[in-house]
């Protein structure tokens, strides 16, 4: 996206009867938020009103799974500035329907009649497939996301800079081999060994007391190596969005394989470690700061002395 947008404001009454709706389906947070992100974009181009995405979604899979994080997203966020309730409803219900995936209208496009312009999220490599839609806006998407989210659900400024780590386990398998990891096969668990190794290397090279804070929905168990190391503690049991956002306040990050932390990093141009073959998609404005690394030799320079410069300046995006 060439043209940012920060600074700008949403029209007060949008095109005449043009409309976006972000349809967020059932999907993880990450996931969910592909389709507000892209819908909220394309509305400030074009001057549509957004129509508020329904969050209210059962789902039975975290309880089954016995998940940290239920995903009741409707208890996160509010309609914002978009227009929700029975208004919605009668846009969605009486008004044309066009695919923002196969009909999206060119610019300066004015209906006659009230159309809904609908985002919907790909059931498979979704990031691979949107994610360049969101790039360069990293910033307005991060405070637009705050604004939405129930005050008592956002974070705080962190007191120092901090090195943070996302473990994924929940729904994710335990891949049958590193080989099928490197290859790029998604939706696995990263070994624990690796994010340990990750850790040290970064505090012996960039920030030896910097505190570490572990986003996972692992149990303390499960996550024993990483928590045996010193000044390492977990986020407190929160919710995601709340976990998402401090994310994108960290000095580094190191990754794993899921869309949760790539969004985190993405709102705070977060430099990211990645696995090799699970960067999965370039989420930051500058690519270099998310390098493949099997181990901490691997770690190039460029980004050690951008991640010592933002220790050093106790850089971090404000909370709200």
């Amino acid at each position: 996206m060439n043209d940012r947008l920060d600074g700008q404001t949403p029209a007060a009454t949008g095109v005449d009867h043009l409309f976006g709706y972000p349809d967020v389906g059932r999907f993880g947070l990450a996931h969910s938020l592909m389709a507000w992100g892209r819908c909220l974009l394309w509305c400030r181009r074009s001057g549509a009103t957004m129509l508020a995405p329904i969050w209210l979604r059962p789902r039975l899979g975290p309880y089954l799974r016995r998940e940290r994080d239920k995903r009741e997203y409707f208890r996160l966020f509010h309609s914002g500035d978009a227009v929700a309730g029975l208004p919605r409803l009668w846009r969605l219900v009486f008004s044309t329907r066009l695919s923002a995936e196969d009909e999206l209208p060119p610019a300066g496009f004015s209906p006659r009649r009230p159309t809904v312009v609908v985002f919907r999220n790909s059931i498979a490599a979704n990031d691979q497939t949107f994610f360049h839609h969101l790039r360069g806006e990293g910033g307005l998407i991060r405070r637009e996301l705050t604004r939405i989210t129930r005050e008592h659900h956002r974070t705080t400024t962190p007191g120092r800079p901090f090195i943070a780590v996302h473990v994924r386990m929940g729904d994710f398998g335990q891949a049958a081999s590193v080989g099928e990891l490197k290859a790029g096969k998604t939706n696995q668990r990263i070994p624990l060994a690796w994010s340990v190794d990750m850790v040290g290397g970064l505090r012996e090279r960039v920030g030896g007391d910097a505190p570490v804070i572990l986003f996972s929905d692992g149990s303390d168990q499960e996550l024993a190596p990483l928590l045996a190391l010193p000044g390492v503690r977990r986020s407190p049991a929160q919710a995601a969005i709340t976990d998402m956002l401090a994310i994108a306040q960290a000095a580094v990050l190191v990754s794993s394989g899921s869309g949760f932390c790539r969004w985190g990093s993405f709102m705070g141009q977060v430099p990211r470690i990645c696995f090799p073959g699970q960067r999965i998609v370039a989420v930051l404005d500058d690519e270099t700061l998310e390098p493949d690394c099997a181990g901490p030799a691997d770690i190039p320079a460029p980004f050690l002395a951008a991640v010592a410069s933002r220790l050093r300046s106790g850089h971090a995006p404000p909370a709200g």
